[in-house]
């Protein structure tokens, strides 16, 4: 979606859209953290998580991607569990996250990071995405009102 970190413009417009959206909600504890690119925890989505922690005075919380994975859009759903599955690495993770990703397709990879950062000690953890493909939507529709 915005992979791209040189489009600041895109960057900014979602950081003030996720703002608005956040504007009456309380993170009291809480850190703010993405879905890492790298064994540095660096992701495409600083910019936006910088821009929320410093107006919502959240502090960051890094984790690393510790194995390298195939590209999940290339990927069938069945695929995409087993290309991300342990390749999170998280240390002391903090009580409470709120975590951030661009996409939600199958979920495969928000369950990857929340199994680690539970692992290492998140009790709760938050995510919030800025798209969610029709797939996911229908299967999440589907299995709720089950």
């Amino acid at each position: 979606m915005i992979k791209a970190k040189s489009n600041t413009i895109a960057m900014e417009v979602i950081s003030k859209l996720v703002l608005k959206f956040l504007k009456d909600k309380k993170f009291e504890g809480f850190y703010i953290s993405c879905i890492p690119d790298d064994r540095f925890g660096r992701s495409h989505l600083d910019r936006i998580v910088n821009n929320i922690s410093r107006e919502k005075k959240l502090p960051i919380y890094r984790f690393q991607k510790i194995k390298e994975t195939k590209k999940q859009h290339l990927l069938y759903f069945g695929e995409r569990r087993l290309n991300v599955e342990n390749c999170f690495k998280a240390e002391f993770s903090p009580e409470k996250i709120l975590l951030i990703d661009d996409v939600i397709t199958s979920g495969a990879t928000l369950r990857s990071a929340y199994k680690e950062l539970t692992r290492s000690g998140s009790k709760i953890v938050y995510s919030l995405t800025f798209a969610v493909s029709p797939v996911f939507w229908e299967n999440y529709k589907n299995s709720v009102h089950k």
